[in-house]
């Protein structure tokens, strides 16, 4: 590796809205959490489970959907679909989150794969995303759903710090830990990631539902500036920049 090093971003476009993306029928008034991740160690979006799960009750009107995939993307092959699925293990472990408590709020677990108007509808319909990953490159759920003018709610360390700052995003205090995971090609035991706070986490959550205009208005501020600073032509300029002392 040789420096300087570039990081050229992602591109933000304005996004079209979707519908039917939320296999729910939900009225309007029910804040929808969402979260979009493979079920892997790292991405652990039982984790934002967790944080739902303490910071409401099946008295509120909320429910919280979680996009995932039936094939760990880490397994051999697992980027291309092919690997164990995982249904029974996702319905296991979401089955005994829920039973730790007595009046569980809704959750809807979405596990096949949809295709692009499903993920747009979800990102059009949700209200809030969610996401206490152990760390990212980029962020590409948390990215998207700025572009859609949603609050994120994201664990406050890796890549998503890019274009999310305290001001524009809600996020949640973490510790530094070991990393553990079961794919050692991935991961050395010298490593460490973030362990969000469950409980700051639920917080933020409750602070969300209880003044969502509020956080609408903060997230306009961030879509405003993600679809400016990230536009198509804008990264471009960066690219060339980055390749110019080759060309």
């Amino acid at each position: 590796m040789t420096v300087p090093i570039h990081v050229v971003p992602h591109v933000a476009c304005d996004p079209v809205p979707g519908d039917g993306g939320v296999p729910l029928d939900l009225p309007d008034d029910v804040v929808v959490f969402y979260t979009i991740a493979r079920w892997d160690p790292r991405k652990a979006p039982w984790l934002a489970i967790r944080a739902y799960l303490a910071a409401f009750t099946r008295d509120d009107p909320v429910a919280l959907v979680v996009k995932t995939t039936p094939v760990p993307y880490a397994a051999p092959l697992g980027k291309w679909g092919i690997g164990t699925p995982l249904y029974g293990t996702i319905l296991l472990e979401v089955t005994r989150l829920v039973r730790e408590h007595t009046r569980p709020p809704h959750i809807r677990v979405e596990v096949e794969d949809v295709g692009a108007e499903r993920i747009a509808g979800l990102h059009t319909r949700g209200d809030c995303y969610v996401s206490l990953t152990h760390g990212e490159g980029w962020g590409m759920g948390e990215f998207d759903a700025s572009a859609y003018g949603n609050p994120v709610v994201t664990t406050g360390w890796g890549g998503q710090l890019s274009y999310l700052d305290p001001e524009s995003a809600w996020l949640v205090d973490y510790e530094l830990v070991p990393v553990r995971h079961d794919w050692p090609l991935s991961y050395s035991p010298d490593q460490r990631w973030a362990a969000p706070s469950i409980t700051h986490a639920a917080a933020l959550l409750h602070e969300i539902a209880d003044d969502l205009a509020s956080a609408r208005e903060r997230a306009a501020r961030l879509r405003e500036r993600v679809l400016r600073q990230y536009a198509p032509r804008a990264v471009a300029k960066q690219a060339v920049s980055a390749l110019h002392p080759w060309l």
